[in-house]
Order: structure tokens, then sequence, then C-alpha cells
């Protein structure tokens, strides 16, 4: 009976190599096969219900999608201005090329504290240009400030002006600035592209049967993070409902971007709005806050800077070091000194290590069995106090101090330029977190013309710091010997 109904469904295919695989008896187990030597059936997709597929998307409401044309042309309207001036916090105005980075400019101070040759890196120089306070730097504030507008606009009412009150000396970006004052775009040019599908690797393909790259494994993605997760089912179901159009920008400018229309293939044709206008929150991707000193701050992605940043640079070891903490219990604020420069880095603590020695050899070994008497913890030279001090307008502000009366005005307890610029702090300046400044010398390359130059300045840093040294402040009280 088994031999009949093989040689029954043998004569349902016309080639031999299609023959399917028939369950055999033996004994009393049976084999079962699901294998088919030809994959001719699978590549026809078959539907076996076309009624479920329309009523699943009468469910998901797909009937009621608008007009889904691709997207075949693009024509926006720019203007281009060149913010090539740099207006710092005291006023001072300075134009500078567009070309160069801007991260040397506003750290350096100017072109004449950078120097392009490796003498720059000589321990004369090296002092010179660490005594010089950057005209962007605000010591209150321990971080850059500075303006940007465009030189080339004689009419103060049609300039722009981009703010970047709180830079610390990272990488910039046009996150750094704010739209201190806008105006009305004139000299516009009108552009036309042609949008281009969104495509990535790993990205499902279009074609039924086209065989997606092998490289990428999607089940491999770390899924940490519902964010994420739905990241990735957005872009595996709808990246091919999105499309690019190229749009250049010369770096050092500032774009806005006026009317942007799309026609489909339909020849329809709609203006696309700015994707953020207004928004509470103070911050959006690719926008620019305006900063109009009202409470709610406000956003618009109309307006894109672009800066000429440096790609990559080099820095060398911290030549100063300073590390500032709030002290809760006693109200006040530490300014650790952990590096200085004197012809060389010098570590503070070190330092003052081997002055130890001398002082209790020349104070004399004097042994005793009587506890010792401590009016107050000594404090290392190296912590200067910021006390805070009462201003006119009932606010407080941290005002530099001593811990010891031997230091004056010609004898200073501080030894690195940033804390000597710094005798006044902005308390907010300084919160539970501890603040770690940072000073050195940091190097890039630029292209000018047909040759490559060599770029060395002077930059510092303001960032999270971790609080190493711990002192314990108590008076009045006694000490075993």
């Amino acid at each position: 009976m088994v031999h009949f109904i093989q040689k029954f469904i043998a004569r349902q295919f016309d080639h031999e190599e299609e023959k399917a695989a028939i369950p055999v008896e033996t004994g009393e187990n049976s084999t079962k096969s699901s294998y088919h030597p030809s994959i001719k059936e699978g590549l026809q997709a078959k539907v076996k219900d076309p009624l479920w597929f329309l009523c699943r998307q009468w469910q998901m409401a797909e009937f009621e999608a608008g007009n889904g044309g691709s997207p075949i042309r693009m024509t926006y309207e720019i203007e281009d201005r060149s913010m090539d001036e740099i207006v710092y916090h005291d006023g001072h105005a300075q134009i500078f090329d567009i070309s160069v980075p801007l991260e040397p400019i506003i750290e350096g101070g100017s072109d004449k504290s950078m120097f392009d040759n490796a003498a720059g890196f000589e321990d004369d120089v090296i002092s010179d240009q660490i005594q010089k306070t950057p005209r962007a730097w605000k010591s209150d504030r321990l971080e850059y400030s500075f303006k940007l507008r465009e030189s080339s606009e004689p009419d103060n009412a049609r300039k722009m002006v981009l703010n970047a009150r709180e830079y610390f000396g990272e990488r910039m970006d046009w996150y750094s600035f704010t739209l201190n004052k806008k105006a009305q775009a004139t000299n516009t040019r009108k552009i036309e592209s042609i949008p281009q599908p969104v495509d990535f690797p790993g990205m499902p393909k279009v074609r039924f049967w086209e065989f997606e790259d092998y490289r990428i494994n999607i089940e491999n993605l770390v899924r940490d993070h519902p964010l994420t997760m739905l990241l990735t089912d957005f872009l595996m179901l709808f990246s091919n409902d999105y499309f690019i159009f190229p749009m250049e920008q010369t770096a050092g400018t500032l774009r806005s971007i006026g009317k942007v229309e799309v026609t489909d293939v339909f020849g329809d044709t709609v203006a696309i709005q700015p994707h953020v206008t207004v928004q509470d929150d103070g911050f959006a991707l690719f926008a620019h806050n305006e900063d109009d000193n009202s409470d709610s701050v406000r956003c618009t992605s109309a307006n894109l800077f672009l800066p000429n940043k440096i790609a990559q640079s080099y820095t060398s070891d911290p030549l100063e070091e300073i590390i500032f903490y709030r002290d809760e219990i006693q109200e006040m604020v530490w300014a650790v000194e952990r590096k200085y420069w004197n012809k060389g880095v010098i570590d503070r603590a070190d330092e003052l290590s081997r002055k130890e020695p001398e002082q209790t050899q020349a104070a004399g070994n004097t042994k005793s069995s009587l506890p010792k008497y401590i009016i107050k913890t000594p404090v290392p030279e190296h912590w200067i106090p910021y006390q805070p001090q009462q201003t006119g307008n009932s606010q407080f502000i941290l005002r530099r101090a001593r811990t010891d009366s031997k230091f004056n005005k010609d004898n200073p307890q501080y030894k690195s330029a940033i804390l000597s610029e710094s005798k006044w702090i902005c308390e907010e300046e300084i919160q539970s977190v501890p603040v770690l400044l940072t000073q050195y010398v940091e190097m890039t390359s630029v292209q000018t013309g047909d040759e490559r130059k060599r770029i060395f300045w002077i930059g510092r840093q303001k960032q999270r710091g971790k609080m190493k040294e711990q002192i314990k402040l108590s008076f009045d009280r006694l000490e075993k010997v």
C-alpha cells in the first residue's frame, strides 16, 4: 500500500527531482520529513486568503491615508551670512578669517597668542602665554563668553548676532550658540534638488526577495532601553517613508532657511514648515534658542549656524589644574591647586611634602607624654578658600581669601594663573558637584592654500571633577602624641 501511494504522488510532478518525501514505516516508528528538494512553491509566495489582508488593512486604518506620492523635486530658499566678527564681553570686537577654526581664536585670545611651529612649546613662550588672560574668558564664571556677528553688513538692524555665553572649552558646535538678534532674510537664493530615499546598513530592502546586508545582524543590537527598542522598530518598519536631500553649507556661516516646497510624483506641491518653531523646555535638535532674556525660552529651526571647528587636536598634559568643591559644613568653597606652571609643571602637593621634613627638623624633635592641644586643623597651603560675601542686591558672591596671615599681595597663597585672575566667583557656578579647571597646550593643523599649517595655543577647559583630597576641619581638640 505504501509503494502504491508513492507512485501515485510521483506522477503529480513533471520532473523527477521534485518528488516529495513520503513517510515510510520502518518497524514501529515512522519518519517524517518537511524538506522538499524544490523551492518553486516557496518563491511563489501564495496568498491563501487575500480577504484577510484587506480586513487587516481596514482594521489598521491604512485606507484612511492621504496622498502617498513619492517626492521628486525639492525647492527651497536660503541666505548665508558670514559670521566673521567676534565681540567679547568687554565690548572689544575682532574680525577673523572663517577658514581658520574658531576654537584657537577664542581660547588663544587672538591671532598673536597662537604660534605655528614646534618652537612654541618652549618654556619661555608657554610662561608668557599662560600669564595672558584670553579676552573671551570670564574669570567670575570660569568659562568663555563671546558673541559672533557679520562684519560685512553695515546696517545694524539687519545684523544677525549669535551669543555663546557658556562655552566650557570643549568641542564647539551649533548647540554652543543662541540667537541673540535675528533679522529677516532679504538676499535669498533659490535652489532645486532631487530627494533621495534614506539608506543605511541593515535597512530592510524594498524588493520582496532581495537579501539584506549579511554584515548587519539586527538581533545583536543591545536593546537595554525602551527608546532603543522603539527606534529599532521604527527603522525597520517606516524607514522607507523618509527621504533626504543634500544641502551644502560653508563652515563659519549662519544659514537662514526660507520657503521649502516639495513636489511629488502626482504633481502636487506641499510647503514644508520648520520642525520646531516654539518650545518651552529650551532645547531642540538642530535648533537655536532665541536669547531674548525672557522667562520662556523659544527655539527655532529656521536658522542654523555651522561653526568652523577643529576636526582633531592633540593636547598636552595639564599645565595647570585646579578643582573647586563646595564645603556645605563650613559654608564655603575650596579651590585645591593641584598643578601650576613655573618653567615646568609643578605638583603642588609634592612641593609642599618636600617642605614638611625641613619644617619638622627646624622645630626639633621634642617628645612628651602629654596630649597636644590643637586650636584648629592645619590646612595645606594649596587649599585656597573662597568665602561668601553679600553684594548690594542681596545676593552672594564668592571672594578669594587665605588660610594663613603670612600670605599677602606680594606673597600670595595661590600659584596658578587661573586663580590669580579669579578674585571673585559667582556662587551658582560651584554646585554640589566639583568643578575641574585645566589649562594645557593644544595643537591642530589647518589647510591654508596648498600647504598644511600647524597651530599651537594655550587652552582652558571646565568640566566635572572628582574630589580626591579630603580634609575635615575641627577646632579645639586634643591629639595624642
